[in-house]
């Protein structure tokens, strides 16, 4: 448990931290620092509070067990490699204050089925969803701008896709 009045979870603070498995960040934190909780394997349930503005650079990378992320109506934007390599992760509610998805930030997430994008969000990086093999559907809002070269690479699951009016 991260104490209550924590402002910010440092870069690497909890990197490898193979033996944790839940996580609930108290609401006076403002940002996740680069590599935070990287390569936490064993971490299956998350909790990112409205506070949380920012999520760093590979944050989350190789949390292999998360299955699901709710992100707090908060953040603003995903670092790169954010949440990359989290191979259960099945679902992710992005809110409306998105405005930044890095590059790589979702990489590798193959068992995400279908991915709703707000229309706050104006950039997706490059390589963002590559490999996320499982997403049926997928729909941005019109807010979406610009997507980085090969941001849905390989999406083979892909049946349904429905674009915003944004896109230049």
């Amino acid at each position: 448990r991260i104490a209550s009045g924590v402002t910010e979870i440092a870069e690497g603070a909890y990197y490898y931290c193979k033996e944790l498995k839940t996580l609930e960040v108290p609401a006076t934190v403002t940002k996740i620092g680069d590599y935070a909780f990287d390569h936490c394997e064993n971490l299956t349930e998350l909790t990112i509070p409205d506070s949380v503005r920012e999520i760093g650079e590979c944050a989350f990378n190789y949390c292999m067990r998360i299955a699901s992320l709710d992100l707090g109506n908060g953040v603003k934007t995903l670092g790169s490699y954010a949440f990359s390599c989290c191979f259960s992760l099945r679902q992710a509610t992005i809110p409306q204050s998105v405005t930044s998805i890095g590059d790589y930030a979702f990489y590798s997430c193959k068992k995400m089925t279908s991915l709703t994008l707000p229309d706050s969000l104006r950039t997706v990086g490059r390589y963002s969803f590559a490999w996320c093999s499982g997403v049926t559907v997928l729909q941005t809002g019109d807010g979406l701008q610009d997507i980085g070269p090969y941001g849905f690479f390989y999406c083979s699951g892909l049946t349904e896709a429905t674009m915003g009016d944004g896109m230049k």
